[in-house]
């Protein structure tokens, strides 16, 4: 789930394309769990057995009084488990850069919060108006970046080697100035403070993946690159 192969310089544009969907589905999987309290929906997903194994196989750990849980009982739960982690009152994470960044001033609407925004929208993007929450969530940093991959994804589909190129600067960019900055660190502190094994283990695994991608963007990168001129 979180382990990934290194691309190799002869990998086919379809391998990649296909790596490149598997790493969208999973920023979305992420940008779920930390935007909303989980849904019907979600539950299904992790209850299945295609999720569980991929889960256990990354070293993750639910046991199973927790699996044979109720939706209706681990719906409640987790509720609060939400509240508690990322709203308050009191002690609690917030999940946005802007508090969390080493280089912010710890409060909302920092300057972490418009250079979250000017870069998405730079890069062609633009926030829902149905969208109330502050432009530097957790939740939409992730989002963001499963959009980017769905780009890469079709590039590569396409062999559209100078897209691949363009898509990969912004995601290792967005990658280094923003997202892996402040949330690897924001997942391990989830993970340390949460009670339920729910999101201490998504948090856990939230941060190897976002270890790894910071990792392998600058040689996907310059795969892309090495195509484009080959």
């Amino acid at each position: 789930m979180t382990v990934q192969p290194h691309p190799s310089a002869d990998a086919d544009p379809a391998s990649l394309a296909e790596l490149a969907c598997e790493r969208s589905n999973l920023y979305g999987f992420f940008a779920a769990v930390f935007s909303n309290e989980a849904s019907d929906e979600m539950l299904e997903l992790i209850k299945s057995p295609d999720f569980l194994e991929a889960f256990f196989d990354a070293g993750g750990q639910f046991d199973l009084e927790f699996l044979r849980r109720t939706n209706d009982q681990l719906r409640e739960e987790l509720a609060v488990e939400f509240s508690a982690l990322f709203l308050g009152p009191g002690e609690h994470i917030s999940p946005h850069e802007s508090v969390q960044s080493s280089s912010g001033g710890g409060r909302l609407w920092g300057p972490e919060t418009s250079g979250v925004k000017n870069f998405i929208e730079a890069a062609g993007f633009e926030y829902k108006n149905s969208y109330t929450g502050l432009p530097d969530h957790i939740g939409v940093e992730f989002e963001f970046m499963e959009q980017i991959t769905k780009q890469e994804s079709e590039a590569w589909r396409k062999q559209d080697f100078e897209a691949a190129v363009n898509v990969l600067d912004i995601e290792q960019t967005f990658m280094k100035i923003h997202l892996a900055a402040w949330a690897i660190e924001f997942c391990r502190k989830v993970t340390k403070m949460a009670e339920h094994p729910f999101y201490g283990e998504l948090a856990k695994l939230a941060s190897e993946f976002l270890e790894s991608e910071k990792d392998e963007l600058p040689r996907r990168l310059k795969l892309a690159s090495e195509k484009l001129v080959n």
